[in-house]
Parts: structure tokens; sequence; C-alpha cells
């Protein structure tokens, strides 16, 4: 094929046969490229949805471990009296057998922000928080995070006070 020299051929080329050779190869192509992005987004779902199940699984059995322990705790100690005269009896909780019924146990806490030891707790940002849970007992740690997982759920706070409580 001999090289163009004439402009008005170049233009047609550029024009016409280029969109059309396009559209043709496209029309080839497409079908490929949909099932290759198909397999690929399909994979990244199911390696993401596996994952996200061992998550909450270790998460579950995390939860039972930590019920356990604060409620030896709690049977240990006598009964403390929070605000309002507020009584928490040591035998109220029981050990958690399994992780389903620790996630269950939680989410059945109710805690209202005047029971929480940390004034103000709903205006502050997470990073206040923090830096005032070291000063806290072990049963208003509990209380703040009963409340966070019922209320905002942030990981920052969640996560100090479970390495408060670990160590």
């Amino acid at each position: 094929m001999a090289a163009q020299t004439n402009p008005f051929d170049r233009l047609v080329d550029l024009a016409v046969f280029a969109p059309v050779g396009l559209a043709l190869e496209l029309r080839k192509q497409v079908p490929g490229w949909a099932k290759s992005g198909r397999s690929e987004l399909d994979n990244r779902v199911k390696l993401a949805r596996l994952i996200g199940q061992f998550a909450v699984k270790q998460g579950r059995v995390e939860v039972a471990k930590r019920l356990d322990r604060m409620a030896a705790e709690r049977a240990a100690a006598p009964p403390v009296i929070v605000e309002a005269q507020m009584v928490i009896e040591t035998d109220a909780v029981a050990p958690v057998a399994d992780a389903s019924r620790a996630e269950s146990d939680i989410t059945d806490v109710v805690v209202d922000a005047t029971s929480l030891p940390i004034e103000a707790y709903d205006s502050l940002a997470a990073s206040q928080v923090v830096a005032r849970l070291e000063a806290l007992s072990a049963v208003e740690l509990a209380t703040v995070r009963a409340y966070e997982m019922g209320h905002r759920g942030r990981r920052t706070i969640l996560g100090k006070i479970a390495q408060l409580e670990a160590g």
C-alpha cells in the first residue's frame, strides 16, 4: 500500500474509514472485554465476601471472650452504684458460651448519654474521647463501649477501649 500524499485522502481515511474500522473492531472486542471484566469483578467480590465472613466470625469469637472476661470480673466484684442510684448487680451477667449469644447481648444493652462518665460525650470528636478513656474504670469503659456500639460505632474509640480492657 503506497503512502498517501493527498491531504484529501488522509482526511477521508481519518474521518470515514478509521471510525468504521474502529466500530468493527469494537464489535468484535467488547464482548471479550465485558466477559473479562465480569470475571475479574466476580472474583474480587467473592474474595471480599470471604474476608468479610472471616472477620465477622473472628469478631464474634473476640466479643464472646471479652464478655466472658467481663462476667468473671463482675462476679468477683461487689455491686457498683452508678449515677442516680442505679445499681448494677454482679450476678446479672452470665458467662457467654457462644458468639451468637455474645452479639445479641451487646445489642440488648441500652445506655443513654446521661449515664456516660464523660461530660458532653456526643459533642466530642473521637480523638477527644480517646484522650479521656484511660482515666475511666472498667465499668465506665464498658458503659462507654455499650453506648458507642449502640450509636456511632467509632472504631477509634472501640479499639482504644479494647486495648485498655486487654492490658
